[in-house]
């Protein structure tokens, strides 16, 4: 999938493609074809973000994966805030990020913060929820934790 012109595709095929392979094993096809999507300007984040939702419907898909690949690509690729607003679509649009795996999670937090994106109250936010949805309360007590030593003050 990697050796198609991407000048030849527009958003909708290449949404469809970025499902397709989003299902193998390695993530790197979709990451790749992800960053080709965002760095080409074939749509806004919104547009994309809305196209790989409708695509992930019609395969059947259950997982977030697809989602988890843009959010990196856009941070590989240094875009914070469209980083930040897909999460923020994710949770409206309630996909879960990580699909529950909650150290996969903590450790996106840490690859964020790497390439210079702050965590906010909603990031954590939705950690501390998956943890508790779990019976996970020292795990949740941690985060909340982290968030305070970081200087981001809890809400309710």
């Amino acid at each position: 999938m990697t050796h198609v012109e991407s000048h030849c595709l527009d958003a909708r095929p290449r949404c469809v493609a970025i499902g397709i392979v989003s299902r193998l094993p390695s993530q790197k096809p979709a990451l790749q074809l992800l960053k080709q999507a965002t760095n080409d300007g074939i749509a806004t984040n919104r547009e994309l973000f809305d196209a790989l939702v409708i695509d992930r419907d019609e395969l059947g898909v259950k997982s977030s994966i697809v989602f988890d690949c843009l959010i990196r690509a856009y941070c590989e690729l240094r875009r914070g805030d469209d980083a930040l607003e897909c999460f923020y679509m994710m949770k409206k649009n309630r996909i879960l990020p990580k699909e529950g795996k909650l150290k996969k999670a903590k450790d996106f937090i840490g690859f964020m913060e790497s390439l210079g994106v702050t965590p906010n109250i909603v990031t954590y936010n939705t950690i501390i929820q998956g943890y508790c949805s779990r019976v996970r309360f020292e795990a949740a007590h941690i985060i909340l934790s982290t968030m305070k030593d970081r200087g981001v003050t809890p809400d309710s």
